[in-house]
């Protein structure tokens, strides 16, 4: 009767002697059956049983291998450290996995891992058993991986674009050193596995991001509502100055990858272009309005010549046709009074015509604004219907022309006045018709707006509301505006604009409030019109 195996301690397997083994033609075709190399090694480290599969491995017969021991099939360098682990085996009959090169005859090289164990005969004799996985392609594919993950990262590293993914969950999960440059001031919070909200909220408070020092909760939400779209690109201002081209794409497991250049230079260029533009605009727009200006000096000199003498004519006929008509009650007084109009009205169309083009001599004096404005005020002529409310807290000193400023405020006033009695605006009966001038000290500046609850002033007509001679009204020939803007520019002031319809019409008059204190550069907010 074959005696079965008995297990021995510290994983060795003890068997029966030969003889007991009388099927051991059949074990032979079963380990040869094994796609894996198998070898069976004594004591002396020769092989005494070898399979087909470890056969065709080191390209040898079975009987170019049995009794053979490593040093007789592989390098030296390799057979030592087969056999030097092989005794570990030996020496605790603990089953042993290695991962080891094994070079053929042919000189090629294979990576395997040899499983080994330990089997005691009944006799006491001693054998190791391995089996052999070859995991050269394994390998050779994990070495292309490693080859592709370096060049990966090499290229990553020293490219001139900021580098970032995130994970599904919004997660960091690499980004390269450009990257950290760009976000400098929050590097330090850059770690695989941190949220993408807790670095924004840490750079947010480092003062990182231009711009969100009044709102921060608010930008951070909106940036966090932004990153739900995940998708597109946008540019991103650095509190250092520095800009950057963001394009964010989702990847295919549901992260985000991120590009990020730095297009600083780019931003200075296209503001130089802006600013250049803007001056040659400028530098167009001044000769432009010269040209303009001495064309109508050149008119004002003409009229003035040709019919200022026929007019001072007219009048001093009219004064005689007075005489000669007083108290005869010949039923012309009224037609009378319409020559004597008329004539008025020309006579202030050629000095207005005068006074616009000959450059004005201005004259400062101190001035306590508000109570300057408020006299003003006092005796501009206010149509029925409409209300004008002061709001005067400038509190502040200013050296002004008082005459020439004082035809700043009336022709305001009167424009604002102009505009609430419109024929053809037809607001509702409840609407309060009310003109409001506000005075407050802003700065190095005090600003002085002129506000109308009137019906504006059409988008089409707002860009040539100073241009000289421009009127849409039946009336006077549209110099009133263009000689405000005059006056407030000779001050070192500037006039600004805002508009809506139905709504009203606002003129802000920003003024330095000394000689010496140039005015704040503003631009207007909002739809700018004007009457």
């Amino acid at each position: 009767m074959n005696r079965k195996p008995v297990p021995s301690a510290g994983g060795a397997t003890t068997v029966g002697p030969a003889a007991d083994l009388a099927a051991r033609g059949v074990l032979v075709r079963i380990v040869d059956a094994i796609a894996n190399p198998v070898f069976v090694k004594d004591e002396q480290h020769r092989l005494v049983l070898v399979n087909d599969a470890f056969c065709r491995m080191l390209g040898r017969a079975r009987a170019d291998l049995v009794g053979r021991t490593d040093f007789d099939l592989v390098p030296a360098e390799e057979a030592s450290v087969f056999q030097a682990k092989d005794k570990v085996v030996f020496q605790t009959g603990i089953l042993h996995e290695n991962e080891e090169s094994l070079t053929d005859p042919s000189g090629r090289q294979h990576w395997i891992v040899t499983r080994k164990s330990l089997v005691t005969a009944f006799d006491g004799s001693r054998y190791l058993v391995g089996v052999i996985t070859d995991i050269t392609e394994r390998r050779q594919v994990q070495g292309e991986v490693e080859l592709l993950q370096r060049r990966l990262t090499d290229a990553l590293e020293n490219i001139g674009e900021g580098f970032v993914l995130w994970d599904a969950d919004d997660r960091l999960v690499r980004c390269n050193p450009k990257f950290l440059e760009f976000f400098a001031v929050s590097a330090d919070l850059m770690t695989p596995g941190r949220s993408f909200e807790e670095i924004l909220r840490g750079a947010v408070a480092r003062g990182q991001y231009a711009g969100t020092a009044t709102n921060p909760e608010g930008m951070i939400q909106a940036v966090l509502n932004r990153r739900r779209e995940a998708a597109g690109s946008s540019e991103l201002l650095l509190s250092d100055g520095r800009w950057l081209y963001v394009t964010n794409r989702r990847t295919s497991d549901g992260g985000i990858v991120g590009i990020l250049s730095d297009i600083t230079e780019r931003k200075k260029g296209e503001l130089e272009l802006r600013e250049a533009n803007e001056s040659l605009t400028a530098a167009m727009d001044k000769l432009a309005n010269t040209e303009r200006l001495a064309t109508i000096g050149q008119v004002a000199a003409t009229v003035s010549h040709e019919l200022r003498n026929p007019l001072g004519a007219i009048r001093n006929s009219m004064a005689l046709v007075h005489q000669v008509t007083a108290g005869k009650q010949l039923g012309i007084d009224r037609a009378l009074e319409r020559v004597d109009r008329n004539i008025e009205r020309c006579t202030t169309i050629i000095t207005a015509l005068l006074e616009f083009t000959h450059k004005r001599e201005i004259v400062r004096t101190p001035t306590a604004f508000d109570a300057w404005l408020g006299e003003v005020l006092a005796q501009c002529k206010i149509p029925p219907g409409i209300i004008l409310d002061r709001e005067l807290s400038a509190k502040a000193e200013v050296t002004i022309d008082r005459e020439h400023f004082r035809q700043v405020i009336v022709n305001l006033v009167d424009n604002a006045a102009q505009a609430l009695k419109d024929p053809a605006w037809n607001p509702p009966a409840d609407h309060a018709r009310r003109i409001i001038v506000r005075a407050q000290a802003a700065g190095p500046d005090l600003r002085l707006s002129f506000i109308d609850t009137g019906p504006g002033i059409p988008p089409e007509v707002l860009p040539r509301i100073f241009e000289p001679l421009f009127t849409t009204k039946n009336f006077g020939v549209g110099l009133g505006l263009p000689t405000v803007r005059q006056i407030v520019e000779q001050h070192g002031g500037r006039i600004e604009v805002d508009s809506a319809a139905d709504v009203g019409t606002t003129f802000t008059v920003w003024l330095p409030r000394s000689d010496d204190v140039q005015p704040v550069r503003r631009k207007a907010s909002g739809r700018a019109a004007a009457e």
